[in-house]
């Protein structure tokens, strides 16, 4: 069977491709006019030709797009280590105790606390000192001319930082400009434009003479790993649940860097990407960016047994507080960082995980099969148990064929939802 192709500007085909839901097999670009300039980028921090890193004359440029007949992207085809299973119908019920009312972990009170107090708790001193020898260190080592910035004016170059990310400008020195829809008095009141780009130009979090080759966010693993034990510090834990989910976000950024990726479907195709452990509410705890397939991985054990997605779980979880592990706490993921073998792994340390999961991703397992749910009327229900480790399974015909693998929930777990048929053209429940 030939495979599909398409013609026309590289842009337009992605944007069809988002629509579709289709993957791309391979993607052939037109060779530019000779006697044009390109701006085409060529270092090796792009990390080669991929999808991740594209810019704007190549998104115009003219483009062949070829389908493949899976439909699958490198994440999605994604596999972890096998693992032998026994299948069953009798569910299991929950292994997760009940939680005690008394929070056994330490809690920040903000209750009383200004704005400005609460951001000193994540920006304290220790912060700003360690920032001040970081960029010290960086003026010397380069040589310099820019005479080294006090605590207080990198206190004002972070405040107009944060400042500048929900009051939007044409560009970062319109901040000090005299036209009166433009300018911003405390802004050009705290610090002077060419005081603020000189110290911009020489702000560093870490020593540039002792990064890490394999990490690519070295130069902001100490500004991370400062944010993160604030994070998990401050979290406080809603007073009836122990829920939390892990994602992905994206951090919207078009300039050149190897970790950049492109995700279609997303309100933010292009930009840093990064793994984020989430309370209900919305508090991040923790998070890692991506680095890309090619990127060293932080626990190869993990990602052989859980695959470069299911590993990202883990490692989120493993940088909680032991206190918090231990708080029968329940794990929401979606299909693509769910598998067996990582909510196995979670079980054995008493930590429930409940998330869709990806046919390819159950083999030998007596579900009905997708093809046959999608003749089945909505609603229909398929069960099956993983025996070994206790795992629920069900797969139900939605607007389209779903299933769920649970540690700690069931098929009997159950509630009334409306629903819109399109066949009966009436809603039903």
């Amino acid at each position: 069977m030939p495979k599909k192709r398409r013609f026309g500007k590289l842009i337009d085909l992605l944007d069809e491709v988002d629509e579709s839901g289709e993957s791309p097999a391979t993607v052939f670009l037109c060779p530019p006019n000779v006697r044009e300039d390109s701006d085409a980028d060529s270092g090796d921090e792009d990390g080669g030709g991929t999808i991740d890193n594209l810019n704007r004359n190549l998104l115009q440029a003219d483009a062949e797009l070829v389908g493949q007949e899976d439909g699958s992207d490198d994440e999605a085809a994604e596999s972890v280590a096998p693992t032998s299973h026994r299948w069953g119908k009798r569910e299991v019920a929950s292994f997760l105790k009940e939680r005690e009312e008394a929070c056994p972990y330490p809690q920040v009170n903000f209750s009383n606390k200004t704005p400005v107090e609460v951001l000193s708790f994540f920006l304290d001193d220790e912060f700003y000192a360690q920032l001040l020898q970081e960029t010290r260190r960086y003026i010397q080592w380069r040589g310099k001319n820019v005479q080294e910035p006090s605590i207080a004016e990198l206190k004002a170059v972070m405040a107009i930082l944060y400042f500048s990310g929900y009051h939007n400008v044409p560009n970062r020195r319109a901040f000090w400009s005299t036209d009166p829809d433009l300018h911003v008095e405390f802004v050009s009141r705290i610090i002077s434009r060419n005081r603020f780009d000189d110290i911009l130009s020489v702000l560093h979090f870490a020593d540039n003479q002792r990064l890490d080759p394999s990490d690519k966010m070295a130069k902001l693993r100490p500004l991370f790993n400062s944010m993160q034990d604030k994070f998990l510090r401050a979290f406080q834990r809603p007073p009836s649940s122990t829920e939390l989910d892990v994602d992905e976000s994206m951090i919207p950024y078009y300039g050149r860097h190897g970790c950049k990726q492109f995700l279609r479907g997303k309100p933010i195709r292009f930009g840093f990407k990064a793994w984020c452990l989430n309370s209900p509410d919305g508090y991040l705890l923790t998070f890692e960016v991506y680095q890309g397939a090619s990127g060293t991985a932080q626990r190869p054990d993990y990602e052989a047994a859980f695959g470069k997605c299911g590993s990202a779980v883990k490692i989120l979880i493993d940088r909680m507080p032991k206190e918090m592990r231990m708080d029968a706490l329940h794990i929401f993921t979606d299909n693509l960082f769910t598998s067996l073998p990582l909510m196995m792994a979670l079980k054995e340390e008493g930590i429930g995980h409940t998330g869709t999961i990806r046919q390819n991703r159950l083999r030998g397992c007596p579900l009905s099969s997708v093809a046959a749910m999608k003749k089945a009327p909505r609603g229909d229900t398929s069960v099956a148990v993983e025996t070994k480790q206790g795992i629920n399974l069900v797969r139900w015909k939605d607007n389209s064929v779903v299933t769920v693998a649970s540690t700690v929930s069931s098929s009997r777990t159950v509630a009334e939802v409306q629903r819109w048929s399109r066949r009966e053209k009436r809603g039903s429940r």
